[in-house]
């Protein structure tokens, strides 16, 4: 009697199956190496690097919060995923030290002399002659160099230049001076050692106004500067979120939910300016944009000041959307100040 070998047919059909996506998509890619499927977030991003492997454009900023995977899929998986496709290409990385931009060197060429990557991709083959964690070269024609910001770039070409947080921390994002070395740096070493028809993708958790990603789109406005998609992710979600979210979603809720959030946005050592750069990817002046900190001062008196006019402030909840929400009434006064004799306000009631 003949056995039924068609559960055997079905897995076979399937592996076959995942191996043909994997070698067309990214995200397929990346859900076959990584044994899942990347959550919504990571395939959004998939999808935006992929369309620059396919010269659908040619500048990305990705701006993520920490912890959220953007390394993992622009460092880690793209490349190797890129080299398959275009194994004669040159690819230089960039991270805030060499040391750093080493490891995913190692990474890298580790996930493609793995089994899996084999099995795919088996015409890729790395050179044995230049194995270095941060320097090798394909047996095809194409290479991957890993180098820190200030590093020597001079005599390469690159057909991607991938640069990964490029700030080591809060220190070097609060120096000027590390500020607009990497500045020079940028423009004067690394964008020239981008062939013509290069893509170059920056990405990075943003820690100051005037980082590198606040400067380059500072640059893009400026005539001749260049144009860069952005991918631009909060950790909780604002009005016309990219994904479709929520107000205030979590980006990974299943990694980081909005408890866990919430937790780590009050924390004593985390500051409002903290926040907002390093988990909404919206760095603000640490004295305000618009109001100076220096401003702000306490009335010590027991009375009010003799006020000129009153303001009022209303923030109605009546939408009925969300029965917790409150209305908000601020309570304002306009005066002049005696030694100055210059108009302030003062906050009365809340």
């Amino acid at each position: 009697m003949q056995e039924n070998n068609e559960p055997e047919t079905d897995v076979l059909a399937l592996e076959i199956k995942r191996r043909r996506l994997a070698r067309e998509n990214f995200s397929d890619f990346m859900a076959y190496m990584h044994g899942l499927p990347p959550p919504h977030h990571m395939k959004f991003l998939c999808d935006r690097l992929q369309d620059k492997m396919n010269r659908k454009g040619d500048r990305l900023l990705v701006c993520f919060p920490p912890g959220h995977g953007k390394s993992t899929v622009s460092s880690l998986y793209y490349p190797a995923f890129y080299l398959s496709k275009n194994p004669k290409h040159n690819i230089i990385t960039v991270s805030h030290t060499e040391s750093f931009a080493e490891q995913w060197g190692r990474k890298v060429r580790n996930l493609m002399l793995s089994d899996e990557y084999k099995l795919l991709f088996p015409d890729i083959k790395i050179a044995d002659d230049s194995r270095s964690a941060g320097r090798w070269d394909l047996l095809n024609g194409g290479s991957y160099y890993a180098t820190g910001v200030g590093g020597t770039v001079t005599g390469r070409r690159a057909d991607m230049v991938i640069c990964d947080d490029l700030l080591k921390g809060i220190d070097d994002a609060e120096s000027k001076l590390v500020r607009d070395n990497m500045w020079d740096w940028w423009g004067s070493d690394l964008s020239t050692r981008l062939k013509p028809s290069g893509v170059m993708t920056i990405i990075g958790t943003r820690w100051h106004l005037d980082d590198i990603i606040g400067r380059v789109m500072a640059a893009e406005k400026q005539k001749g500067g260049d144009k860069w998609d952005k991918v631009i992710l909060p950790a909780l979600a604002k009005k016309d979120d990219p994904l479709g979210r929520k107000e205030g979603e979590a980006l990974w809720p299943e990694w980081e939910s909005e408890v866990a959030l919430a937790r780590r946005r009050n924390q004593p050592s985390m500051t409002a300016r903290q926040w907002e750069s390093l988990y909404q990817q919206s760095p603000v002046l640490d004295q305000g944009n618009l109001v100076k900190r220096e401003w702000i001062r306490i009335w010590n008196q027991k009375e009010p000041p003799r006020c000129d006019f009153i303001i009022q402030s209303w923030d109605t909840a009546i939408t009925g959307k969300d029965k917790s929400a409150f209305s908000v009434c601020l309570t304002f006064g306009v005066f002049k100040e005696d030694k100055t004799d210059m108009p302030s306000v003062i906050l009365l009631s809340r």
